[in-house]
């Protein structure tokens, strides 16, 4: 399911009326017709692609269930056609983990969770809604989450009636069935194995086993599964000594069919995501699906250094273009005192870290990450600003073609924690000035948005703007940004065409200001102290820098070409290194 996710801020929990199928009982069903033609208008224009949309007025608000996205969803609309929230279906599967701890704690003896939506609601409010049952004390208690999780607040009310509970019964099952999850949670527990649904061929329709022979010509150790109420024939097979899955409609269309791949047949470009920002894993298997809707994907099962000691595998789906699209990751379970290594559990810990290592050295693109202590606080601001309930997955400080002039810069890969949820790449420069965001969750639309209101000009306080041009008469192509430090920075060029930054605290006070000099014209000490103590290391950038403590200094942008490492030093006018003067 497609989830938009925004920072989520709370609300009465009056505004939402059981959303989740407890329908008002005097609730009218309408005609396409019998809806306003601006609701109908605002309908289409904020889901172009529903299907199968039906009308319903509840008091003076119009409501419509359609389809979308795989996810059966509600969207409410008042009759000037003002938005005011849509649900969405979410199988309880998707919910953080968090969710069904407090739901056990507040209610100990509760009978079922009858459902659970993404609500949205107006200003990019968005949190979880879950409705659960509790016949001991004859109430339906409302419970409101945060999209990692987070109880926020509970609302209790009476036990719907009995065709209350029929009808959320029927919607809940109506649901599941369009995410392709009929099953509840009770029957999910007891399924059965997929080997346990293997059947003979002769029980496979005629039109599947047609489709299957000229798909998958030449197989070999074939076997049939099929699900009891399910349209879906899977096959296990070899073809061209590979191990395949193919999938069929009980109407003989063909689905999918996924080809397990040998590590060296692992695309390059596969790897070098992998490795950006999975630097220490072990392989553990590969596949390759191919699908009749075009979007294949490459389906990665490694284990995480991390994860070295109980096994546990981490899966990655990549696109065609190597792009990550989902991850599944083990569950975290915090070590307690009963979880301490036994001698015997530490030798064999060491001992697979040792395996690691000597795998690591054998990856294609070896690289190494950061932690998030090491990124400027400009970036945290960002990540805290547009993705707060997103936690930092991986931290790359490297070259990108993309942006080779910046140098190295920081390619961050955040994810919404739990289980194969949503995530998204951003990429900053060395001084945490955002340069891209990649979401696949998020429409083009809200991206361009997004950047462009973080790349607006910044509101500069009035008492810094009057401060610099009190002093500074001759600016040309100014603008304004903050610092890391949250001080202003003006850039401008003066009458000379000189690149110049100022730098104002938040309170008009002057830091310093730096001049950006010429490569003709660095100083011969820094020319001649870099080319001495640093090899195939060039200068980027020179600054003069003046502030009120110290004299006249320069701060230097250095690049090593050999290691692709940038790093900064400042030099004293005399050429020599700031760190070594007492």
């Amino acid at each position: 399911m497609k989830k938009v996710l925004l920072h989520a801020c709370g609300v009465t929990l009056a505004v939402v009326a059981l959303v989740a199928s407890v329908m008002t009982a005097n609730a009218q069903v309408l005609k396409n017709s019998e809806v306003p033609k601006a609701v109908m208008e605002k309908f289409h224009a904020q889901s172009p692609k529903a299907k199968s949309p039906s009308w319903e007025k509840e008091g003076a608000n119009y409501v419509v269930t359609f389809k979308e996205d795989q996810s059966m969803t509600k969207s409410t609309y008042t009759e000037n056609a003002k938005w005011l929230k849509t649900a969405i279906f979410v199988d309880q599967e998707d919910l953080p983990t968090n969710v069904f701890n407090v739901v056990k704690k507040e209610y100990p003896n509760y009978d079922e969770i009858m459902y659970a939506y993404l609500m949205k609601e107006e200003k990019n409010l968005q949190y979880y809604l879950v409705g659960v049952k509790v016949s001991a004390k004859d109430l339906l208690a409302e419970m409101r989450f945060t999209l990692i999780g987070n109880f926020v607040r509970k609302e209790e009310k009476n036990l719907p009636t009995a065709a209350e509970m029929d009808k959320m019964t029927t919607e809940k099952n109506t649901a599941a069935k369009s995410s392709g999850k009929v099953k509840s949670d009770s029957k999910k527990k007891n399924a059965k194995k997929t080997d346990d649904y293997l059947i003979t061929e002769d029980k496979v329709p005629a039109a599947v086993i047609k489709t299957f022979k000229k798909r998958l010509m030449n197989a070999s150790d074939v076997r049939w599964y099929y699900k009891p109420g399910d349209s879906i024939y899977s096959v296990k097979c070899v073809v061209r000594e590979q191990n395949t899955l193919g999938k069929f409609t009980d109407q003989g269309a063909w689905i999918s069919s996924r080809t397990e791949l040998e590590k060296e047949k692992v695309p390059s470009a596969v790897y070098k995501t992998i490795n950006t920002f999975y630097p220490s894993y072990k392989f553990v298997s590969a596949g390759k699906e191919v699908r009749k809707d075009k979007q294949d994907f490459f389906a990665i099962e490694i284990i995480e250094s991390q994860y070295a000691r109980k096994g546990e595998i981490t899966t990655l789906y990549l696109d065609k273009s190597a792009r990550i699209k989902y991850i599944e990751e083990p569950g975290l379970v915090a070590e307690t005192i009963e979880d301490k290594l036994t001698a015997e559990e530490e030798k064999e810990e060491k001992r697979l870290d040792k395996e690691f290592a000597k795998d690591q050295q054998l990856d294609i693109f070896p690289v190494k990450s950061i932690s998030a202590d090491e990124i400027p606080a400009s970036i945290h601001r960002w990540t805290n600003m547009y993705y707060p309930e997103y936690v930092y997955k991986n931290i790359r400080y490297e070259e990108d073609e993309e942006f080779e002039k910046e140098g190295n810069i920081y390619i961050i890969l955040i994810q919404r924690p739990g289980v194969g949820q949503p995530y998204a790449t951003v990429y900053f420069t060395r001084n945490g000035k955002f340069l891209k965001l990649i979401d696949e969750f998020r429409s083009q639309e809200e991206i361009e948005e997004q950047m462009a209101k973080h790349q607006a000009a910044p509101s500069v306080p009035s008492q810094v703007s009057t401060a610099f041009k009190t002093k500074v008469l001759d600016a040309n192509d100014l603008t304004w940004d903050q610092d890391e430090d949250g001080n202003w920075v003006a850039s401008y060029k003066d009458k000379k065409e000189l690149s110049k930054q100022m730098v104002y605290t938040s309170e008009a006070v002057w830091v310093c200001t730096r001049t950006l000099t010429p490569q003709n014209k660095v100083p011969t000490g820094i020319v001649t102290y870099v080319g001495k103590n640093f090899s195939n290391t060039e200068i980027r950038e020179c600054w003069a820098v003046s502030d009120p403590q110290t004299k006249l200094y320069y701060h230097v942008n250095l690049y090593n070409k050999k290691n692709k490492l940038d790093f900064d030093m400042d030099f004293t006018q005399a050429g020599k290194p700031m760190e070594e003067v007492e």
